[in-house]
């Protein structure tokens, strides 16, 4: 049971680090919402097939890239409304600095994500890397197609 927990938080933290490249905001998906946990393990293990070893070091990673991340998704979800509150009484000072700080935020969020998708992929054998590139390169499709479909939500 313990194996299967830590399965799940990997797969779901290896595709929570992907929804970045699938357009997912990290103030808030704009988009659909994350499938379930254990449809991901399930197309994870099908995909990349992660031994034992991989899983545990995986899952460490993302759990500590999750936990270092919520208190700045929290500050980033009240920046963008600060933002957005600017429409009513703009201030251009203030609007820039709101600007600023959630740029600041959302850099250190991409940043975190990237090393974490690094540092799982050093742990990937060949075979399993190209089967990753494979699937990173399937979520920019679906990100790209998205953003065509819809090019309200870009506004």
């Amino acid at each position: 049971m313990e194996k299967l927990s830590k399965a799940i938080l990997v797969a779901t933290a290896l595709w929570s680090t992907g929804g970045w490249a699938a357009g997912w905001h990290p103030a808030g998906p704009p988009g659909p919402p994350p499938h379930d946990p254990e449809q991901r393990l399930a197309q994870l293990t099908e995909r990349l097939q992660l031994d034992s070893y991989q899983a545990e070091e995986a899952a460490a990673i993302l759990a500590r890239v999750r936990q270092e991340s919520i208190a700045e998704r929290a500050s980033l979800q009240h920046l963008h409304g600060e933002l957005e509150a600017q429409q009513e009484e703009f201030d251009e000072g203030t609007a820039r600095e709101l600007a600023r700080q959630i740029g600041e935020l959302t850099g250190r969020m991409l940043y975190r994500s990237t090393a974490a998708r690094a540092a799982i992929f050093q742990l990937l054998d060949e075979h399993q890397q190209a089967e990753y590139r494979a699937l990173q390169q399937q979520l920019e499709a679906r990100r790209f197609q998205m953003r065509e479909r819809m090019p309200e939500q870009r506004e």
